[in-house]
């Protein structure tokens, strides 16, 4: 089965000029590249997208019908396998924390930017603000991409909380600037993730931070954490809304049995393609 790579690592962003803007209507970053050519299942683009529109309630639902299977090897090897379902509840749990589909990531530049900003600054709309966010990225504009990401983040988007996490790690990466103690940080925010639910938080560690010594740094991890959820309770406080709490992600188990496949070993995997 041909596989292809999606082009949109944040490790290929452009530097950037230093100051964040907290406004997602900031001016843009520069020109962006052109998407890496992908003939996957998992990522084929479907065709119900058009240039500038915007996706239907924060991109409608996925179709948990349709499947196909694919070798551990194939998920394992897929550009973000953190974005796949290996299962219909799965595939519903993803899109209920705003996660994108690959076909999403594929036509990440042809949405509106401006209706993505409408939807998260007036309507608060998760999905909204990670397309965004995921769209700054691509134009190698961190600082929008932070923003973006940080206010899908207060509606309780678990993407949008490790999105947040790997672009402060990245800005700090772009400047040239010692990130060793953000990368402390950015392991502890995925872990975070982790404790409401997303056991797929290792992919970002290792895509992200691959030589951090979790053991070493434990004491350290836990005092970030147990801060990080002081402060997202407050937040909810000062907001007004409920203080989310974990929402444990479907097939923990049929993860870790993929983790120790072999070849031959085949998995049903769920594409969430749109409607």
């Amino acid at each position: 089965m041909s596989r292809k790579r999606l082009a949109i690592g944040l490790a290929a962003a452009v530097a950037l000029a230093t100051g964040c803007s907290e406004d997602p209507l900031a001016e843009e970053g520069p020109t962006p590249a052109v998407l890496a050519d992908d003939a996957s299942p998992a990522s084929q683009v479907a065709g119900s997208f058009r240039t500038h529109a915007l996706p239907d309630a924060g991109g409608g639902r996925a179709d948990t019908s349709a499947s196909f299977r694919m070798s551990a090897q194939e998920v394992m090897d897929a550009a973000n396998p953190e974005l796949l379902a290996l299962s219909a509840d799965e595939a519903a749990w993803l899109d209920k924390h705003a996660y994108p589909t690959p076909e999403e990531l594929q036509l990440i530049d042809t949405y509106d930017t401006q209706a993505l900003e409408d939807a998260l600054r007036n309507h608060r709309d998760a999905k909204a603000g990670v397309l965004l966010g995921h769209q700054m990225m691509f134009r190698g504009n961190l600082d929008r991409a932070s923003s973006a990401f940080g206010a899908a983040a207060t509606t309780g988007s678990l993407h949008a909380l490790q999105q947040h996490a790997i672009v402060e790690l990245e800005r700090v990466r772009a400047r040239g600037g010692d990130a060793s103690g953000m990368t402390g940080v950015f392991v502890a925010r995925m872990e975070m993730s982790r404790m409401l639910g997303d056991h797929n938080a290792d992919f970002l560690i290792q895509r992200y931070a691959p030589d951090f010594d979790r053991r070493r740094h434990a004491a350290g991890i836990l005092a970030q954490i147990t801060e990080f959820m002081r402060q997202r309770g407050s937040d909810a406080q000062v907001r007004g809304i409920p203080s989310v709490g974990p929402d444990p992600r479907p097939n923990g188990q049929e993860w870790r049995r993929l983790e120790v496949s072999t070849e031959l070993d085949e998995f049903q995997v769920y594409d969430r393609r749109r409607r």
